[in-house]
């Protein structure tokens, strides 16, 4: 019995020893235990030939058949980053011989860098992005491939990077860590663009001239500058390694859009897009220029401007005083009335296409007087009164020399000529403009004086000389002197005949000039201290008041005869003739009126009372007001010669002395 159980031991042992052996003859070669494969792996081993089954499992416990193969070698496809056992079972004979059983791993997914592409330019703040598998990803990024200093960890398969530094070439490279390998990608760079350029000036919108200066802001190796008439069609207009371009010439009223662009070492980047407006051209002021005098009161302005679509006109008599007087001219002129005798300030608007505008300069100017202007010399006051003769207002007081006595009118230039008997001289005067343009020195203690408009020629009674000073009114230049009477007062020339006549005071009788030869031709016994003299040139009679004996000479030009004797009032003084009416004025200062006497006849047909003292006389022959200059009460009396009364009365300077109208 013990016999037949050994026996049977035996005979299982004989049966199971060459597979139990066989295990020593298979030898996993590829992969090494432990070691990192890629998901597409072959595998390899070693043993006699013979069929061999593959297993492999995720444990040593379960292992899967996957496959079979004769040649000791076999691919398979697995899933990334996982941990898997293999062996190979060899059959044959019916029996099969167990290989050892191996691990190894499998790599994660490969890891491909998406964005940014490799050698492309990025903003300074940017998403990293790559494709890959694993549970924790390190972004490792740099200055250089091989100083990867800043590491970033995620879970996902992208990472914000912000504020890096403006063109500067960077590094990256992504790893990822699986459960149990890694995987690294390549590096790639990318380089940063330059910051972008900020614009300065001019400010968006913003009007300036047709020159600029642009100005920005940024860093770069270089700047182009970019212009044009569009958003869309900006032009290379030139580059500067600063961050200023000077623009010149351009086209006035016209919108511009600009942009800069900063060059990087390896990019660009471009600036917002501004835009500015250049004004339209200075509005030019042509008519009336700045200053101007003697302005007419319907005055049509005129400017100039090459680049205004319409025009404000602004008008007004002071500078805080300037109205909006017309808006939206489409032409570069204007016509207005305006008030006599102002100064009134101006500017134009220009308004372009573009919407802005731009203004001129303010200019000022002054209208001239009224037509009919009388002037009157205040003795005391050393000025001229200049009134208004239709409202009786005085609108401007004019200096003058000392004492000023006598005035006259050359009307055709509209220049006044007064007498300065304490200074010995004349001063010329502008009735245009009211202001003192010159003084002329002539003999000592001058009185009497008188123009012909004719000729231009001023002659003026020089009363301590005896003697008549010509002057030449379009240069002011003395041309002659000529010795007359004794003490000359009064003088007045008959512009048809050119001759002249004075009032000799102490000799009592006038001098008879020719005026064509400066020379004396007849002396004219009068009355007593003959103060004053006026021509008629429609009847070619000339008056003469003797203070000393209260009468009037009438003189008749062509015989040079006295021809009648008119008694008038106590010390007549000035004498006057309306050659319209052919009536005759003469102002009474001994008894504070006016004799009226008809030419005609000869005789004096009315007295008319005024103010204190009487001296001067004129008469507007135009509307038949005759004035009267009264020094004892600082006034003018204004008589209406169509009713012999005075009507009105102008208180002017002290002691009021002579007078003379514009009519």
């Amino acid at each position: 019995m013990k016999l037949r159980i050994f026996l049977f031991i035996l005979m299982l042992f004989l049966l199971i020893l060459p597979f139990w052996a066989s295990g020593n003859d298979i030898e996993n070669i590829y992969p090494l235990p432990l070691s990192v494969v890629s998901t597409e792996v072959t595998l390899k081993w070693s043993g006699p030939p013979g069929l061999y089954y593959i297993y492999i499992g995720s444990s040593k416990n379960k292992l899967n058949l996957v496959g079979s193969s004769t040649s000791q070698e076999f691919k398979v496809f697995l899933s990334p980053d996982e941990l898997c056992y293999w062996t190979v079972v060899r059959s044959y004979n019916n029996l099969y011989e167990y290989g050892p059983i191996s691990s190894f791993v499998t790599n994660p997914l490969p890891i491909d860098l998406l964005y940014p592409p490799n050698d492309s330019s990025v903003a300074t703040s940017l998403t990293l992005k790559w494709s890959g598998q694993g549970s924790t990803f390190t972004v490792k990024l740099g200055k250089s491939p091989d100083s990867l200093n800043l590491k970033i960890y995620t879970a996902s398969n992208n990472v914000n990077v912000r504020s890096l530094q403006p063109d500067t070439v960077y590094f990256w490279q992504v790893a990822s860590i699986g459960k149990y390998a890694s995987a690294t990608s390549k590096i790639d760079d990318f380089y940063t663009m330059p910051a972008s350029p900020n614009l300065i000036y001019p400010q968006t919108n913003s009007e300036i001239s047709t020159s600029v200066n642009l100005k920005w802001a940024g860093e770069g190796e270089e700047f182009i500058i970019k212009a044009g008439l569009s958003k869309d069609k900006l032009s290379e207009i030139g580059t500067t390694k600063n961050n200023t371009f000077y623009l010149s010439d351009l086209d006035p009223n016209t919108r511009y859009f600009w942009q800069i662009e900063t060059v990087g070492k390896k990019s660009t980047s471009l600036s917002e897009i501004g835009s500015f407006v250049t004004a339209p051209l200075p509005v030019r002021l042509n008519y009336p220029l700045f200053g101007a005098r003697g302005v007419a009161t319907s005055v049509i302005f005129k400017w100039s401007s090459q680049a205004g679509e319409t025009y404000d006109f602004y008008l007004g008599k002071s500078l805080n005083g300037l109205k909006l007087i017309a808006q939206n001219l489409p032409v570069s002129s204007f016509n207005r009335r305006l008030d006599y005798f102002s100064t009134y300030y101006w500017y134009v608007k220009a308004k372009g296409c573009t919407g802005f505008s731009t203004d001129s300069r303010i200019f000022n100017f002054k209208t001239v007087p009224p037509a009919n202007m009388i002037y009157v010399t205040n003795f005391g006051s050393n000025t001229v009164s200049a009134i208004d003769g239709d409202t009786n207002k005085i609108i401007s007081v004019i200096q003058t020399g000392l004492d000023p006595v006598g005035i006259s009118i050359n009307k055709e230039s509209n220049k006044l000529y007064v007498t300065n008997f304490g200074s010995n001289n004349v001063s010329v005067i502008n009735g245009n403009t009211q202001e003192n343009v010159a003084t002329i020195s002539v003999g000592s203690s001058p009185v009497g004086i008188c123009v012909n408009s004719k000729t231009g020629i001023v002659y003026v009674t020089n009363a301590w000389d005896g003697t008549v000073s010509v002057v030449n009114g379009n240069d002011n230049r003395v041309i002659t002197t000529i010795p007359v009477g004794s003490w000359p007062q009064g003088i007045d020339v008959d512009p048809e005949t050119n001759i002249v006549y004075v009032a000799n005071w102490n000799s009592n009788s006038v001098s008879v000039i020719d005026g064509n030869t400066n020379q004396v031709i007849s002396t004219i016994p009068v009355g007593t201290n003959p103060y004053d003299i006026c021509v008629d040139p429609q009847t070619d009679m000339i008056y003469v008041s003797n203070n000393g004996d209260g009468t009037v000479d009438v003189i008749n030009g062509k015989t040079n005869q006295v021809v009648s004797k008119i008694s008038v009032g106590k010390w007549p003084n000035f004498v006057a003739v309306n050659q319209n009416t052919d009536m005759i004025y003469v102002a009474n200062r001994g008894d504070n009126s006016v004799s009226v006497i008809e030419g005609k006849t000869n005789q004096v047909v009315s007295t008319i009372p005024v103010g204190k003292s009487p001296t001067g006389i004129s008469i507007d022959i135009v509307d038949n007001m005759i004035y009267v200059t009264n020094s004892g009460d600082n006034g003018v009396s204004v008589i209406d010669g169509k009713i012999g009364k005075v009507v009105s009365v102008i208180n002017v300077g002290m002691d009021p002395t002579g007078i003379t109208s514009e009519q």
